[in-house]
């Protein structure tokens, strides 16, 4: 996220003027590259806003400080969203963390090659505007992971990992 894309994109995205310039200081000092997200960007339903943050990951120090920093900022981090990542995959094994404050969503992550696909899957999704959560879900899964996404929508419509 840059001024320039937050000034071009101000009526799809309204921060407050402290959550702007609390993202914009996270590029500022960390380096982040910060673009939006999820379904509130790709077709306009949801009420958060996510937003997707790759910090660089050369330096561990940098991203120990950008993890703590969060915490001081007063972020969240959340749990429990195993659905999203790939099977067998342990929380701390996944590819990127999800903080919370308030409405705004973070996807942190410090793979530059996750956060390529990311981006990629959102640009596809803002595309087609699938209406069905599931698909969207769905969608983004096979970009991010390259395999199928048996989460609870899927396995309704399809049976069993094996039917796919």
């Amino acid at each position: 996220m840059t001024p320039g894309y937050f000034r071009d994109h101000a009526d799809q995205f309204k921060l407050s003027a402290s959550s702007y310039s609390l993202l914009m200081s996270y590029v500022k000092v960390f380096g982040c590259t910060i673009t939006p997200a999820g379904s509130r960007f790709t077709n306009g339903e949801g009420h958060d806003q996510d937003y997707l943050v790759e910090v660089p990951g050369g330096h561990p120090a940098l991203a120990d400080g950008f993890d703590s920093t969060l915490l001081d900022d007063g972020w969240t981090p959340e749990s429990g969203q195993l659905e999203y990542r790939p099977e067998g995959s342990a929380a701390n094994d996944a590819p990127f963390g999800s903080w919370r404050k308030g409405e705004l969503n973070l996807i942190v992550t410090r793979d530059h090659a996750f956060a390529e696909r990311h981006r990629l899957g959102t640009a596809v999704l803002k595309q087609i505007k699938l209406d069905d959560k599931d698909a969207r879900k769905y969608v983004m899964y096979a970009i991010l992971y390259g395999e199928m996404w048996c989460g609870p929508g899927v396995l309704k419509a399809f049976g069993s990992r094996d039917d796919l």
